[in-house]
């Protein structure tokens, strides 16, 4: 039987959020043909690793365990082993909406084949102050918690930059979606919906990892620009990293709340001051990273001479 869409899931010590996300996806494919699903694990901790492979195998999915590289290493390691003409990117946190399968099917069918991409619709769920960071309600997110790409195309780009490893989780789909955007379209689909599910965040924790989350975010910023740096605007509110760098600098703190709704700040004071903390800390942390920044945008640019 000719495998048409593949869909891979990776996942890491995620296992409840897994166990929603494979039985909505279980449920609505049971009876169709020529769909695949690979969970790749990304080296979850034994006791998560053992519920995962017990969650799979009972929906008949393929379960592909390894060492812990990063969501980018994750999905390349499904992109090798699926079959599918098509494939498409969920998250372990994301539940699809009712007839989800049947519309992105009847969508991806009938594109045409200037098409290489289809973004779908991804909606927040809860009232945390962290549970809408991810969404995708327009368009031009790219987000590959819910994306479908040619394979074709994959093959040809080389999947995922695995330069954005686990100590760079960010920026690993928007720098798919420039290399993307090059090859053909990618569309759009305001009809075929995921829901988020609220963010769990350990608010102690998240105050003494934010030194470490924004060098990581910085350093991955950075190595975007310096890979695509006539896209970047495409995908940030400023022309060159620079720019995004002087907004953490001086703005981090504001807009971390401007993006907030102010009914979730206020019915949700404890998290507002982790956050106004964490912000902040954040913020202050950015000065002392410019000069580490600055050394590698310059070793970035001698090497693209050295090799001219």
């Amino acid at each position: 039987m000719k495998i048409r869409y593949s869909i891979i899931i990776p996942t890491f010590n995620r296992d409840d959020y897994l166990e929603k996300s494979c039985k909505a996806i279980s449920d609505q494919i049971r009876k169709k043909q020529g769909v695949e699903v690979i969970v790749v694990d990304d080296g979850s901790e034994e006791r998560c690793a053992c519920r995962n492979r017990e969650i799979t195998g009972k929906h008949g999915f393929t379960y592909i365990y390894q060492q812990n590289r990063g969501m980018a290493s994750a999905r390349n390691t499904g992109i090798d082993r699926c079959n599918g003409e098509w494939i498409i990117f969920l998250d372990d946190d994301v539940l699809i909406a009712d007839n989800w399968f049947d519309r992105i099917t009847d969508s991806l069918s009938g594109l045409s084949e200037s098409v290489v991409g289809a973004e779908g619709k991804v909606e927040g769920s809860g009232d945390g102050l962290w549970d809408r960071e991810v969404q995708n309600l327009q368009g031009g997110a790219f987000l590959t918690c819910h994306l479908a790409v040619r394979k074709e195309i994959l093959i040809e780009l080389s999947g995922f930059d695995t330069a954005f490893k686990k100590n760079l989780p960010y920026c690993e789909d928007h720098e798919l979606a420039a290399r993307l955007l090059k090859k053909g379209k990618v569309v759009f689909l305001s009809d075929v919906k995921v829901t988020h599910l609220p963010r769990k965040v350990k608010l102690i924790r998240y105050i003494l990892q934010a030194p470490k989350r924004i060098r990581s975010l910085l350093k991955a910023d950075l190595y975007f620009y310096t890979r695509h740096p006539d896209q970047y605007r495409f995908f940030r509110h400023a022309d060159t990293f620079w720019g995004t760098c002087l907004s953490v600098l001086f703005k981090n703190v504001f807009k971390t709340f401007k993006r907030r709704d102010l009914r979730r700040i206020t019915a949700n004071p404890l998290q507002s001051i982790v956050l106004l903390t964490a912000s902040l800390i954040e913020q202050l942390c950015a000065w002392v990273v410019i000069a580490e920044l600055l050394l590698i945008y310059r070793k970035s640019k001698t090497g693209k001479k050295d090799r001219v």
